[in-house]
């Protein structure tokens, strides 16, 4: 059970999805999208906008979607890299990528991951960000995949592909979420590790040591005030992370429908 909710609503599991390496690990979180809904938060400065001002760009959870707030995560990456659009509002922050994957929300409160082309209901989304090449749609592997050291999907400035990286992917019904965190895999160990966690179609979030992150939400005991608190050792964050000082980059926050 999380913060405000006497059923269970989020799942953990940890993967180890390369057998080469058998320290690599991944982190899995299924959220019960039947009882959740997720939205999309641009960063005051990421994604970099060509209109800066189109649309408000606080940084930090509504205040009104507090009281039902449970938990969040990292969004996509930065403009240089790649190129990745973002739509929250209404406003298109940065132009659609046709050759990028999707991950879209929806007002019915129902979510899609899927490439550019291919998105249903574009019209009628509430906000989408993208990120690169889908690791996975409707159960087919990105043949870019098939190379362990693709650097598509990131690396480190060294080239070094076996980094700490984030996904999200939807199960077949599309009720449920998977939220990954890894620590030291390739992109396409990520991609089995989400796919047989449950998804059917996986985009990659941001990647590197700094960026991905799940956090949980509760009140904190002594103060009463909304804590932070992170769902895996050694992820970097404030407790008060997507509250308090304005995220620069763009997240994804959960609440209890």
């Amino acid at each position: 059970a999380v913060r405000a909710s006497d059923t269970p609503v989020v799942h953990r599991t940890i993967l180890h999805p390369d057998q080469s390496r058998s320290y690599a690990e991944l982190f899995v979180f299924a959220l019960d999208l039947t009882k959740l809904r997720v939205a999309a938060v641009a960063g005051s400065v990421e994604p970099k906008s060509p209109a800066p001002n189109a649309v408000e760009r606080p940084g930090v959870v509504p205040e009104g979607d507090r009281p039902r707030l449970i938990a969040a995560f990292n969004g996509g990456f930065k403009a240089e890299h790649g190129r990745y659009g973002m739509m929250v509002g209404g406003e298109r922050l940065l132009a659609p990528n046709v050759a990028s994957c999707t991950f879209a929300g929806f007002g019915d409160g129902m979510l899609a991951i899927a490439s550019w082309p291919k998105l249903e209901r574009e019209a009628e989304a509430v906000w989408w960000r993208q990120t690169p090449p889908c690791m996975l749609e409707n159960g087919a592997l990105h043949p870019g995949l098939t190379v362990a050291n693709n650097k598509k999907w990131g690396a480190t400035l060294e080239g070094d592909t076996v980094i700490r990286r984030s996904a999200v992917g939807l199960s077949a019904d599309g009720k449920t979420l998977f939220l990954g965190i890894s620590n030291s895999t390739t992109a396409r160990a990520l991609a089995l590790g989400m796919q047989r966690a449950g998804s059917v179609s996986v985009a990659q979030l941001d990647v590197n040591f700094s960026f991905p992150r799940f956090l949980l939400y509760r009140d904190d005991a002594d103060t009463g005030k909304l804590t932070a608190l992170g769902a895996v050792k050694g992820l970097l964050y404030r407790p008060d992370e997507f509250l308090g000082a304005a995220s620069s980059r763009d997240f994804f926050y959960v609440t209890l429908r």
